[in-house]
């Protein structure tokens, strides 16, 4: 864990729940759903709790107070290219824009780095999604993930195209 004067950074825990649930719901307004991602709050409440329980995916929040001001997920996984290392995929990474600072969120990436490493990741891979380059965010994000020692390396293209949508039990 992490403190400052004004907000502390850690692991997900079960009394985050809720206001993690607010916090991305935050974000899918802002989004205005432009993500292309599709949206159950049903599923969205699964994965928190499975994140919560399994660690996966793994969570680190910053709070302040009581209230959840972002949030950054990754997936941990074997590299596809060489499985004696493993890779952290970013899948969420949002502060509440009430909160912004690159002091944040430079606070939030440096632990996720470090726990990162403590899980044995070789490689850190950040996500810029549709909606911060419609936005106008990219360039920002951009400067600010080369400042922390990013590389860009490819960009990302989706395309909705239907299909069945994937089902899973859940085994406990």
């Amino acid at each position: 864990m992490i403190a400052t004067e004004t907000y502390e950074i850690r692991e997900i825990k079960p009394q985050d729940a809720l206001g993690v649930f607010d916090l991305i719901m935050q974000f899918r307004k802002e989004a205005k759903d432009k993500t292309m991602m599709p949206f159950n709050a049903k599923i969205l409440w699964q994965r928190i709790m499975e994140s919560i329980r399994f660690g996966f995916p793994y969570t680190l929040i910053a709070k302040k107070e009581d209230k959840v001001i972002g949030l950054i997920s990754v997936a941990i996984m074997k590299s596809f290219f060489d499985e004696n290392k493993v890779i952290a995929l970013e899948l969420g990474f949002y502060i509440d824009p009430s909160y912004r600072s690159f002091k944040l969120a430079s606070s939030m990436l440096d632990a996720l780095e470090r726990k990162m490493e403590e899980k044995g990741a070789a490689l850190l891979i950040l996500l810029i999604g549709y909606y911060p380059l419609n936005m106008g965010v990219s360039k920002k994000l951009e400067k600010f993930y080369n400042r922390k020692g990013f590389k860009k390396l490819e960009m990302h293209y989706c395309k909705e195209i239907g299909g069945k949508r994937w089902v899973y039990q859940e085994q406990l």
